[in-house]
């Protein structure tokens, strides 16, 4: 009798006569399950496989349970949402006027900040002061400028 070369000898002490165990294949690509729920007790033990997504909607009050498992089954903290209606209403919009005066009240005017101006450069200037805008070092009687101050 000739076997075929591609297929192994029946006769042969090296062949394994136990077929080789496959391992199951996880699915990869996520569920998504939508269902109805008793509360979040009903939630809670909502069967889930693995990597999949639950929203579950309770009977008893307006909201909805997000149940999620990783690929291994492991399921994460469920999360709980309340719907409700959108309205058309929209908000009344503010006063052009309201709005820049909001705008422009942090700021000085060139008027309040020359007065400020002046007020600084005459209490560096007071009488007396023979520096002139200069900074004393310490030890020495001599003066720099401010500028080489480092």
């Amino acid at each position: 009798m000739i076997i075929p070369s591609n297929s192994p000898n029946p006769y042969s002490p090296f062949v394994n006569p136990y077929p080789t165990p496959q391992i199951p294949q996880i699915s990869t690509t996520p569920s998504t399950i939508m269902a109805w729920v008793q509360g979040e007790q009903g939630a809670l033990s909502y069967p889930m496989g693995p990597n999949t997504r639950a929203y579950l909607f309770d009977m008893n009050e307006e909201r909805f349970f997000v149940k999620v498992s990783d690929i291994t089954g492991v399921v994460q903290p469920i999360r709980s949402f309340k719907y409700y209606e959108e309205t058309a209403a929209e908000p009344a919009p503010v006063p052009v006027e309201q709005s820049v005066q909001e705008e422009t009240s942090n700021y000085v005017t060139r008027e309040e900040f020359e007065k400020a101006l002046a007020g600084l450069r005459n209490n560096n200037y007071k009488k007396g002061d023979t520096h002139h805008g200069k900074q004393t070092v310490r030890g020495t009687n001599e003066s720099r400028n401010d500028e080489s101050v480092q």
